[in-house]
């Protein structure tokens, strides 16, 4: 893509701004997702050592509804 748009005379084209703008929100969002993903993964395995404590110590684990 150019900056230029070839429509227009020393403008910046619309195409292009409205693609610069979803590249930003694309990498936020990107950005977003890896941070959520790595606290997700971060309690699955804080729940399964808590469960694997329970059950050492002789306790049960209630089921999930």
């Amino acid at each position: 893509m150019s900056k230029m748009c070839p429509l227009k005379d020393k403008e910046a084209c619309e195409f292009w701004l409205d693609y610069i703008f979803n590249k930003e929100d694309l990498e936020q969002a990107n950005e977003l997702l890896s941070y959520n993903w790595k606290e997700i993964c971060y309690l699955h395995n804080r729940i399964n050592t808590l469960e694997k404590y329970i059950r050492s110590i002789g306790g049960t684990v209630p089921p999930v509804d």
